[in-house]
């Protein structure tokens, strides 16, 4: 373990630990933009129990909830229960930054470790060089 962290040390500054938090905001939001589940969840109003339609957003895990009640029982039960129709699950939210940190720190650590801006000057330049033969050919 001791070995991956010092690995870490020698190639991350500043800037790719700004480049991971921002890939993880990055990949956060779009989580949450571009998938949606729906499900139900049941909710116990004086001694009455409704299904109450729920939107997760988030993937792999659900980090946030809207209760979307149909009718006015399910509303008032909804609105009555304290907790309101949008609910942050902390848990699972937690639990999906962990997972995009540490796809995002495997992204850039590879990134700086293979150098890219050298493997594409020498290809920019083997294309370049071709080029000009295929050129002093004609």
């Amino acid at each position: 373990m001791s070995r991956v962290l010092a690995e870490l040390e020698r190639y991350m500054r500043a800037r790719e630990v700004v480049a991971t938090f921002l890939l993880t905001v990055l990949f956060l939001f779009l989580s949450f933009v571009l998938y949606a589940r729906e499900s139900t969840t049941e909710l116990m109003y004086f001694n009455r129990v409704y299904n109450i339609r729920i939107l997760y957003y988030g993937v792999p895990l659900g980090m946030i909830g809207v209760l979307m009640p149909i009718g006015l029982d399910q509303v008032v039960a909804v609105v009555n229960s304290g907790e309101g129709t949008f609910r942050i699950l902390w848990g699972q939210l937690f639990l999906d930054f962990v997972l995009y940190f540490l796809l995002a720190l495997f992204i850039v650590y590879a990134f700086v470790k293979l150098k890219p801006d050298r493997v594409l000057a020498s290809s920019i330049s083997e294309w370049s060089a071709a080029t000009r033969l295929s050129l002093a050919a004609i």
